[in-house]
């Protein structure tokens, strides 16, 4: 606002006041509009990003599979594949052959290494020679169990394919695709050399998120709407295994391609775009998502100055209690100023007199909460520079340095990582901060956010006409309550977290 002000005196010093009003309306309205965080735009934005990592990604995956397609077409030229191919074939080679095995797999290694495994399949579906021997060695495709695969099955019904798409093959028991090249003798059909592609080589394509945050994902259905890759979000393999039963794959097998906010795999919601390709006749989608929860949170950070006050103007105290609760366990565990402690599932934990200070809960729902009662003298309060003043005044009068006093946040968050949860499982930690003043939340809030949590996980109760608050909760946020305090009137109120909004649907309504 100092600009504003520069301008309108140089401007104003000879003008009427009615004239310098206007002037200044006119400057601070400009200055708002241009404040004011453009959510339309940031939304585009995000579609924009996914959009261009989806064409990028695309292209590295058709790409890939253009060259080991042209790799497999020329096989059907490669002397040494080809004398292998006939001499497997005999029944009168098979006993002598460890030389031409040694000449073959040192050919493999040198030469087709990509692929997990060559096949050489005569044309009645007996894989007569593998590299791997896996236990499709010397198994006929076409008779029992193995003609019930994917491989199997075309086959059978296309001697001319040249590329099938992944599916489980229970001889390398993982998902596979192939790429196939004809033998032929003349006019005379010998078989296939069939080239086993594994579903790593398109993952490892896929595994660079450094442009998709903590939340974005790539991934590939099939035309079931099957996930062909593994998921970076679940712990368990996903490849074959999970059905994605979304908007985003129906709508790109019905409509080609397209972009929504809308509820993934996972029924979160989240930003996605997703488009339909095809590959030798094989139909995929390619989905590239960010969940809502992190472009939020991103948002606001990117526009924190003029959110915040208006978030701050938002907050309550939580839901107001109809009756008062009774305080029953005298074995409660207490938290004193400074400190923090741990409660398991149904253990009670308190902490009172909450007044410049700062509480906050951290709970994994129906395991453990973390109570923690912030000092004003805490990392939380001091803004950089307010640290470097601090420092030197402290300095001054020769006592420690705010740098070496504690940061009780950061510990909290460093032992709920190292003790308490898997990295996959910190999204699902709920975080209350609870205050009469906003000295802390600012501070607290940018911590969380740079420790990886998200605003979704954020709620903050907060009552500027009490003194106090005193905390009671449960392990496991089976139950947290509230009482906040007046020492002027001595009148108390009990709340709870209710339906209470959280830090990102409070920011949401500027979306």
């Amino acid at each position: 606002m100092e600009w504003i002000i520069v301008i309108y005196k140089q401007l104003t010093m000879k003008l009427s006041s009615m004239m310098k009003t206007l002037i200044f309306l006119g400057l601070l309205i400009n200055c708002l509009i241009f404040s004011l965080p453009t959510v339309a735009g940031y939304q585009d934005r995000t579609f924009s990003k996914l959009e261009n990592i989806l064409d990028g990604k695309k292209r590295d995956i058709l790409s890939r599979l253009d060259i080991e397609k042209e790799k497999v077409a020329s096989a059907s030229k490669d002397a040494i594949l080809l004398e292998a191919f006939w001499n497997f074939q005999q029944p009168s080679s098979r006993s002598n052959s460890l030389d031409k095995i040694k000449l073959l797999d040192g050919h493999y290694i040198a030469n087709y290494s990509e692929f997990y495994d060559i096949l050489f399949i005569a044309e009645d579906g007996l894989v007569f020679h593998s590299i791997k021997m896996e236990s499709d060695f010397r198994q006929n495709l076409f008779d029992g169990e193995l003609s019930n695969s994917l491989l199997s099955r075309n086959l059978q019904s296309n001697a001319e394919i040249e590329f099938i798409d992944y599916d489980y093959y229970f001889p390398s028991k993982e998902p596979a695709a192939f790429f196939i090249t004809r033998v032929n003798d003349g006019d005379k059909n010998l078989g296939w050399m069939v080239f086993q592609f594994a579903i790593n080589a398109i993952n490892s394509t896929l595994s660079d998120h450094q442009e998709l945050g903590k939340t974005g994902e790539i991934y590939l259905t099939n035309a079931e709407k099957i996930m062909i890759t593994q998921s970076r979000l679940l712990p368990e393999n996903t490849s074959l295994q999970l059905k994605v039963n979304t908007q985003a794959p129906n709508l790109a097998l019905t409509e080609t391609k397209g972009k929504k906010l809308l509820s993934d795999y996972r029924g979160v919601m989240v930003f996605s775009v997703f488009e339909r390709f095809k590959f030798s006749g094989v139909a995929w989608v390619i989905i590239v998502e960010m969940d809502e929860d992190e472009v939020i949170t991103n948002y606001y950070q990117a526009n924190k100055d003029t959110i915040l006050p208006s978030l701050f103007d938002h907050l309550s105290p939580g839901k107001l209690l109809s009756q008062l609760p009774t305080r029953t366990s005298a074995d409660r565990l207490r938290v004193d100023i400074n400190e923090y402690a741990k409660a398991d599932l149904n253990e009670q934990i308190s902490t009172y007199g909450i007044a410049s200070c700062t509480g906050i809960l951290i709970s994994m729902p129906q395991r453990y909460t973390y109570l923690g009662h912030i000092y004003p003298l805490d990392d939380v309060y001091r803004s950089q520079w307010s640290k470097v003043f601090l420092n030197f005044g402290l300095w001054i009068s020769g006592e420690e340095s705010i740098d070496e006093r504690r940061d009780l946040l950061e510990d909290m968050i460093a032992r709920i990582k190292r003790f308490e949860s898997y990295p996959y499982e910190l999204n699902k930690l709920n975080i209350i901060l609870a205050a009469v003043h906003t000295d802390s939340l600012e501070g607290a809030i940018d911590k969380l956010l740079e420790e990886g949590f998200f605003l979704s996980q954020i709620t903050v109760l907060f009552d500027p006409e009490k003194s106090s608050v005193n905390i009671l909760a449960q392990g496991g946020n089976t139950q947290s309550l509230f009482e906040w305090n007046n020492s002027v009137t001595d009148k108390k109120q009990w709340t709870e977290l209710g339906e209470t909004a959280n830090l990102a649907q409070q920011v949401k309504r500027y979306f």
